[in-house]
């Protein structure tokens, strides 16, 4: 199983996604939080998002949505959305290594593009208002640092990881250019 990861780092626009989704190489593509928003129609969608205040803002625009999954941590969520299925994994982790870890643990993804996974900057959309909060340095130097730990775990032992985001802040997955590959 081939799966893409697609986040909402500012290395990531409509016209990636479309051909990402276009793409061959991919059977399954994961969504990260607000990337949803560039996606088209596809038959293989699945939404995921560890922050619990992203979901109470978020759920109403998606529940329409055609998605074959939609994925939160176990705890992260309110009881309340049923449309939301919760995975028993440890909580406070970030949405783009949760995304990773559903590809291997649920879809068992033998490889993996990652898209807009950039570690630093801000979202393809710019800041989030009102009660989400926008990710500092020093938060994405935790998120780093678990990425890390997690890519040597047992599990992901033969799991390929291309890091599709030239230069992203990520540097512990190879790094490819998606139009030469």
């Amino acid at each position: 199983m081939r799966i893409a990861v697609i986040g909402s780092g500012e290395s990531v626009n409509k016209n990636l996604v479309k051909d990402i989704e276009k793409s061959k190489k991919f059977d399954k593509i994961i969504y990260v939080s607000d990337a949803y928003k560039l996606s088209s129609k596809s038959d293989k969608k699945i939404i995921v998002s560890s922050d619990k205040k992203w979901w109470m803002v978020n759920i109403d625009n998606i529940k329409n949505i055609f998605f074959n999954e939609k994925l939160t941590l176990f705890s992260a969520s309110r009881t309340d959305i049923d449309e939301v299925n919760r995975i028993d994994e440890r909580t406070y982790i970030n949405s783009g290594l949760l995304a990773l870890i559903v590809a291997v643990k649920i879809y068992d993804a033998k490889e993996i593009g990652l898209f807009g996974i950039d570690m630093k900057g801000s979202h393809f959309f710019g800041k989030h208002t009102g009660i989400l909060d926008n990710t500092t340095q020093e938060r994405f130097e935790i998120f780093k640092k678990q990425f890390e730990i997690e890519k040597d775990k047992e599990y992901f032992k033969n799991v390929k990881v291309l890091n599709y985001n030239l230069n992203s802040a990520l540097e512990c997955f190879e790094k490819r250019d998606f139009y030469a590959d």
